[in-house]
């Protein structure tokens, strides 16, 4: 089982990469009791981590194509072409 905490989603997938390599069925809604187990886990080994002395630059891209997209929806729901 693999589970992905997505800040950027604001929740938590869950796929069973045996059954689902591909990651394309989230179970985390049917399995919630996996998702707090190893949500668990992953908190125990976080904690003895350090803080990253970087930036992780996937925000900022994330941003930058969500106001991309924003300005091509924009533009189209005036009748422009992009």
């Amino acid at each position: 089982m693999k589970l992905v905490d997505s800040y950027y989603k604001g929740k938590k997938l869950l796929f069973d990469l045996a059954d689902d390599p591909g990651e394309m069925n989230d179970l985390a809604d049917s399995q919630p009791e996996t998702v707090k187990r190893l949500s668990g886990l992953l908190a125990a080994w976080d904690k003895n981590n350090k803080t990253p002395l970087w930036l992780d630059p996937h925000g900022e891209n994330c941003r930058k194509e969500k106001a991309e997209c924003q300005a091509a929806i924009d533009a189209a729901s005036q009748g422009e072409k992009k």
